[in-house]
């Protein structure tokens, strides 16, 4: 019984070890040009020196260092307003008054807005720098 216990263990702590890269973190990001206007978002597949890869609904998309002036970590504060708002529809829809439907989607929206407070994105200054973009694989993965 014992040696089943620890087989066990081990088996499910190989995880644990693993090597923490890209494969297994899947970070969201959204990407912005130099102009300050969102090109994309996905989570990253890889970052070399001349792009990012991202991967966004199943396909694989790269985007040219030269091209990317900020990139920030996590999703927009307005996600979590949805979320909240979803969450506080399908509370009060069990009610059945719309006027609980109503306030649930109120208050959820308002405990997702304070969410956004606690939230901790960060923003990544790229600038088209190819060097500042292979130094945020070493930042993204710590």
């Amino acid at each position: 019984m014992k040696n089943l216990f620890f087989a066990f263990t081990l088996i499910f702590s190989l995880n644990l070890c693993a090597q923490n890269t890209f494969e297994n973190t899947k970070i969201f990001v959204r990407v912005y040009d130099l102009q300050g206007n969102k090109i994309n978002k996905g989570r990253i597949l890889s970052i070399s020196e001349s792009a990012l890869q991202l991967e966004r609904k199943g396909n694989t998309i790269d985007i040219p260092a030269s091209d990317i002036g900020t990139i920030k970590t996590k999703y927009s504060g307005g996600n979590n307003v949805l979320i909240g708002a979803i969450a506080g529809t399908g509370a009060g829809f069990f009610s059945g008054d719309p006027v609980v439907i109503a306030a649930g989607a109120g208050v959820g929206a308002a405990v997702g807005g304070l969410t956004v407070l606690f939230k901790k994105s960060e923003t990544f200054e790229i600038e088209g720098d190819k060097t500042k973009l292979k130094a945020l694989e070493d930042l993204l993965i710590e």
